[in-house]
């Protein structure tokens, strides 16, 4: 399949617009092109407005708007700061192509131009714009397989403890096997039940700290913490038996006496709790025999420092920065029971609320340590003082140059005289060899490389890098000898970002490198912002009231406990037995509607809907199934069910089993708003009208309110989210949605006052 590539021209000369235009139609890229056409920078802005280019080439010298303006309206905008722009222009002298290079273009082509160069430089920009998208894809999907994967294995996992052994329950209460056999399945069902809690908890505050909902409550309860360091002690005596399980000793370092911090007990345990229990669960997977984690604290004039040692297995350096992120988790393949990659992001979010930050140090088969730093309170002082943040952003730069003096002299230049927003920490190579066993260690944000060097060129290593998924966005810089035409048009169709012949200005140089790190940061912000806002719709499909079946699987589980003792006859058992029988099943399906709308959010169900998707006949006989099911239920004895189906239905293309899921779905949210409405009936029916297949549920005793019917209006119409927190219905008609979206169908409603409330779903026929 050949892919689309669309260019934005501009140009204010006809003739050359026109003339370059088919030069770039009639190329041989390797893609269909799309060129469109302006005539100045804000013709240019109006046509990216609503057909956002692959890449831009523009003139400088424009009326209304010049190229220049253009570029910084561009650059403003964050869904466009990833796309490349070319400057084809007159205006060539240095200092113009270098405020074009800082303004954050790509390429400066001086009028007039060889066209073999032009086409040679628009190909590689095209390469390396699909390079970057794919990659960013790339990462986006495995975010999301990721998070269905975690909180697939996370939710029913512990799920199974409380289903399966519930079962055994009920077997065993009607067998009256022994007290301890019983009391053995109850306690399956309290592990399940409480790892389930704490996951529906930690995903509950990570919402909260989100939401600005944790910080209100965080104003409410803080206070002076005086001997904060004995709320890491308290943390580490509570894994002393986990640790010893694990042969992991632990050690404390902790002086008494430290200045007081401004915060809550409570939230710092939590903190402190958190950070020993993961450094001893991956210190256990350490080979050593003397694994240990080591808990100190430490004072400043302005400062409290504590922190968690272990020389476990260590992390690699380029996932320092990735640990606190949400869902994150390092090498889950080869080490598993990490849970939900949570909990480092609640650490980093209510320590940053008592005004604090964290760090963190590794080295692979070494050891981590984590730091948390808290400002000193001062008596004087009505509440919290934040850390002033670094002065500068540290960023690890990597330096690829053979001669030894040129080398030193480089790197004095950024770590000793550049005085712009970045402090730098210099890495080293010696040829591109080195450089990439370098790489294979630390993650650096960018290269300098010269090009003739021993073993490996520079030309070969930018090869290599831009090979390499996790180094692909990393922007590259020749800083060489080598500057003849030839040679900057092969670095730059290969990928680097900036070729600069020496001798070189320092000045001009640093102004470049600050440019390059700006531009890169911007780009990841905002791919940042991106995986932050799919992460947090993630969260939003968390069920509020999730929280309810899990307390009462609890309370009775507990009451059984203390039953099985006590009771006389079968009857105290099996009404604590129904009891959480009938919580396990609500906790069941919550559950299971919350991993299906993560599969659709995800793009999973989209996937297996393609792969198992085909004409399916029988959809009456499949819905009377359901609806027979749903009839015969003790919950529903009370209301008396009317079925009309039609004898001739066309087939639809589908999947039956996700299909057969939506309509469950659509019965059970009926029958459920139709018991908390006290009604005695509901009519079904499916019929076949025109080019589609109408399955409907009516219930004349139900008559939402209207701002209910908008609501639900709203998520049939537009996929609205926030349906997903309204108990009873809200998860149930999400998931139907979500489901009849794949099949190319609607949900319609109908909410009359005499006929009372009307869902349908309308699915189209399959072509004959």
């Amino acid at each position: 399949m050949v892919v689309s590539a669309r260019i934005l021209l501009i140009e204010d000369d006809l003739y050359l617009l026109e003339g370059t235009a088919d030069l770039l139609e009639l190329a041989e890229f390797g893609y269909n092109v799309e060129v469109i056409r302006a005539t100045n920078g804000l013709e240019g802005l109006e046509q990216m407005s609503t057909h956002a280019p692959d890449l831009i080439i523009s003139d400088i010298m424009m009326p209304l708007m010049n190229g220049l303006e253009f570029l910084v309206r561009v650059r403003q905008h964050p869904e466009w700061l990833h796309i490349p722009l070319i400057f084809l222009t007159a205006k060539g002298d240095k200092q113009d192509i270098l405020r074009g290079r800082t303004l954050g273009a790509e390429l400066y082509i001086s009028k007039p131009f060889e066209a073999a160069d032009l086409l040679s430089l628009v190909k590689s920009q095209l390469a390396r714009t699909f390079q970057l998208r794919q990659a960013r894809e790339k990462n986006l999907a495995e975010l999301k397989d990721s998070i269905l994967l975690v909180l697939n294995h996370e939710f029913r996992t512990p799920l199974t403890y409380v289903t399966a052994y519930n079962e055994l329950l009920a077997e065993g209460v009607n067998r009256w096997e022994s007290t301890e056999a019983l009391q053995a399945y109850l306690q399956g069902i309290q592990e399940g039940c409480q790892r389930l809690i704490r996951l529906v908890d930690d995903l509950i505050a990570i919402i909260e700290l989100r939401t600005g909902e944790a910080a209100s409550l965080f104003q409410e309860r803080a206070g002076p913490v005086r001997n904060a360091e004995e709320q890491l002690r308290n943390a580490g005596i509570v894994h002393e038996g986990n640790a010893r399980g694990r042969q992991v000793t632990l050690y404390y370092d902790l002086p008494h006496n430290l200045p007081p911090v401004w915060g809550v007990p409570e939230d710092l345990f939590d903190v402190f709790n958190r950070l020993i229990d993961n450094a001893v669960r991956f210190t256990a997977y350490s080979q050593r025999p003397d694994r240990s984690v080591t808990l100190t604290a430490r004072a400043t004039d302005d400062q409290v420092r504590f922190s968690v040692s272990d020389n476990g297995i260590g992390l690699p350096g380029h996932v320092h920065t990735k640990v606190f992120d949400l869902f994150y988790q390092y090498n889950r393949q080869m080490l598993e029971q990490q849970g939900t990659g949570v909990g480092l992001a609640i650490v980093k979010g209510v320590v940053e609320m008592h005004g604090g930050r964290v760090e963190v140090e590794s080295t692979e088969n070494a050891g981590t340590t984590f730091t948390v730093i808290l400002p000193t309170h001062q008596n004087n002082q009505p509440g919290i003082t934040h850390l002033s943040p670094p002065a500068r952003a540290q960023v690890t730069i990597l330096i690829v140059e053979d001669d030894y003096y040129l080398l030193q002299g480089l790197r004095d230049l950024l770590e000793f005289f550049y005085n712009g927003p970045y402090q730098f920490n210099v890495l080293t190579a010696t040829n591109g060899q080195h450089a990439l066993d370098v790489l294979a260690r630390n993650t650096p944000q960018l290269i300098i490389s010269d090009v003739m060097m021993p073993k490996m060129d520079g030309f070969q290593l930018l090869e290599h890098v831009r090979a390499n998924p996790d180094w692909v966005e990393i922007p590259f810089i020749f800083l060489t000898a080598r500057g003849d035409k030839q040679d900057i048009q092969h670095g730059r169709s290969i990928g680097a970002e900036e070729y600069i012949p020496k001798p070189y200005n320092t000045n001009d140089l640093l102004t470049l490198v600050t440019t390059q790190l700006n531009r890169y940061f911007q780009v990841q912000d905002v791919l940042t912002q991106n995986f932050i806002a799919f992460k947090r719709s993630i969260l939003n499909l968390l069920q509020p009231d999730l929280r309810l079946p899990l307390d009462q699987v609890n309370v009775y589980s507990r009451q059984l406990t203390e039953n099985l003792q006590n009771a006389n006859s079968d009857f105290t058992l099996k009404a604590s037995l129904q009891g959480l029988q009938s919580a396990s099943q609500h906790l069941t399906r919550l559950v299971e509607n919350f991993i299906t709308l993560v599969e659709i959010k995800t793009g999973e169900a989209s996937s297996a809907f393609e792969y198992r998707a085909g004409p399916l006949e029988g959809i009456g006989a499949l819905f009377h199934l359901i609806v027979d099911t749903y009839h015969s239920l003790p919950e529903n004895a009370r209301i008396h069910f009317f079925v009309e189906i039609a004898s001739q239905l066309p087939a639809i293309f589908g999947d039956s089993e996700a299909l057969g899921n939506g309509l469950e779905q659509f019965v059970y949210s009926g029958c459920e708003a139709c018991r908390q409405v006290g009604g005695k009936e509901m009519y079904f029916a499916i019929r076949a009208h025109k080019t589609e297949v109408h399955i409907s549920m009516r219930i004349p005793a139900l008559v939402f309110s209207p701002p209910e019917a908008d609501r639900l209006r709203a998520l049939f119409a537009n996929n609205d989210d926030g349906i997903v927190t309204v108990p009873l219905y809200g998860p149930a008609l999400t998931v139907v949605k979500g489901i009849i979206d794949l099949h190319k169908g609607r949900v319609e409603m109908d909410n009359d006052k005499e006929r009372g409330c009307t869902m349908t779903i309308v699915l189209p026929a399959s072509a004959p």
